[in-house]
């Protein structure tokens, strides 16, 4: 047992990483970021390069504080998405990429050429098989389609051209690599104030709140119209670019904000927070931010009751009783999708099996999904198709497959096996299942509430996994390895 805790985070691989080298990374992919938004809709592009100059000075001059000053962004992602109407083109990344070369830029002028890292060996084994991945999927598009605009893919929805493909690959590996590098800032010594990053998130989910206020309570006012205009029943999904992605952020978060709060210095804002996450969890209106629910806080209330802890007890009771309280008392002319999902979920388990077609209530569209993604995986077992290419390669198998109805395979482990193979899920796997044994082997007994609230979030994630491909998303993806750092190395409340 010990070869695993050493091998996976204990042990660390020390890493110089040069300046120079760093900025041309970054700042390359700033202007490749910048390059797809403006290609997919140009009028985005003023309020991001704004905002993005904020960024930038914010890195350049406060380069400690940038990466907890980020987190404020994400709750609101999808209101940025909405509004700027880029069709789930991941703006945050640009913005991201902003404020790491002001940072870099920082230590660049500091007389800092290199920085050292100390990566461990779980984290170090994904980062390069992500990467290697990346490689794979350029490879396997250059050398037959040399032109920038020669076709690659016919999706549903239309032909794919190397550029798009490209920009594909390119945004697949951001999202990878912004998560691992919150997490390589958060599990740094000297890097440890989480209650900054718990602040920013707050200001961040007042402004969340308030929309998924307005909207349940009838009114909407973005997406499709401009102002406030009355709809029957309100979707709470425009917020986020995914229909899973807000409810699932949500419902990560949630536990791990409890045991936050649990902290005895905590303030009474915070607690406030605690409740309008959990309305935001009410009134989401996908399937798998209540699979991460569900599981999440049965594995909390387990640990809260073999830690005797009863004060958290106590808070189940309370969000408990609001619950049953909410689900009754509201608007008209909403809906509360937790307590129909429910009613329709025990209505379906109570019909004869032969008409109530059980499996099908629950698997939905599932099979055809998981049968693509097996179809893709299954022609390139070992390498895969490479990072972010499961989009275009998948639909060359279209005969094998039949109807393609998504651009991924809606099970999260065999995404990542059909894009890297079995070398990248064999990665990611050691990556989730060694954090798993190094928290409840060597963590658990003496971790405080939050760290027990991040494990059974990523626990509730885990199993969602079998349903969804969440880390597809970006918001989901960083708030992931926020979670895995909170589990694997005790972070203090500074």
């Amino acid at each position: 047992m010990s070869v695993l805790r050493l091998s996976a985070f204990s042990h660390r691989v020390s890493i110089q990483l040069n300046t120079h080298l760093l900025l041309l990374i970054f700042g390359g992919g700033l202007y490749a970021s910048l390059v797809i938004i403006a290609y997919s809709s140009i009028l985005s592009l003023p309020l991001i390069l704004t905002v993005g100059a904020l960024t930038f000075w914010w890195g350049r001059h406060h380069d400690e504080s940038f990466l907890p000053a980020f987190f404020f962004f994400l709750p609101l992602m999808g209101c940025f998405n909405n509004i700027l109407r880029v069709n789930g083109i991941p703006v945050l990344i640009p913005i991201f990429l902003s404020g790491i070369v002001g940072g870099l830029l920082s230590y660049y002028f500091k007389g800092e050429r290199t920085i050292t890292v100390g990566i461990p060996i779980a984290v170090y084994a994904f980062i390069l098989v992500s990467f290697l991945s990346t490689i794979v999927g350029v490879i396997s598009f250059l050398p037959k389609h040399p032109h920038l605009t020669a076709i690659v893919s016919q999706a549903p929805w239309g032909e794919v051209r190397l550029v798009n493909a490209l920009g594909w690959i390119f945004l697949g590996t951001l999202v990878n690599m912004t998560g691992a590098i919150i997490y390589l800032f958060l599990i740094q010594d000297h890097k440890s104030d989480l209650r900054r990053v718990f602040t920013f998130l707050l200001v961040g989910l007042m402004g969340t709140f308030f929309v998924g206020l307005f909207q349940f309570m009838g009114w909407q006012f973005i997406g499709e119209s401009k102002d406030f205009t009355r709809f029957p029943i309100p979707q709470y999904n425009a917020t986020f670019m995914d229909p899973n992605s807000l409810g699932t952020f949500i419902s990560l978060l949630l536990p791990t904000w409890l045991g936050f709060m649990r902290n005895k210095r905590t303030p009474l804002v915070f607690w406030l927070g605690g409740g309008g996450l959990f309305f935001l969890m009410m009134i989401t209106e996908a399937r798998t931010p209540f699979i991460v629910f569900l599981i999440s806080f049965t594995v909390l209330f387990f640990a809260s009751l073999f830690k005797k802890d009863w004060i958290m007890m106590g808070i189940f009771f309370c969000l408990l009783m609001g619950g049953m309280v909410f689900s009754h008392v509201h608007p008209q002319n909403s809906n509360v999708r937790l307590r129909t999902y429910v009613q329709d979920l025990v209505r379906e388990i109570r019909k004869p099996r032969d008409e109530g077609k059980f499996w099908n209530y629950i698997v939905g569209d599932r099979y055809t999904l998981w049968r693509a993604g097996w179809i893709t995986f299954r022609h390139n077992p070992i390498l895969g198709t490479g990072q972010g290419t499961y989009l275009v390669k998948m639909p060359l198998y279209k005969k094998e497959i039949g109807h393609i109805s998504n651009d991924n395979s809606c099970n999260m482990f065999l995404h990542i096996a059909a894009e890297q193979g079995i070398i990248g899920l064999s990665a990611f796997l050691f990556l989730l299942g060694s954090s798993f044994w190094y928290f409840l082997k060597y963590q658990f007994k003496k971790a405080d509430m939050l760290q027990v609230g991040a494990f059974s979030g990523l626990v509730g994630l885990s199993v969602a996994f079998i349903f969804s491909a969440p880390l597809v998303n970006f918001e989901v993806n960083v708030l992931f390895w926020f979670l895995l750092a909170l589990i694997t190395h005790p972070i203090r409340l500074s």
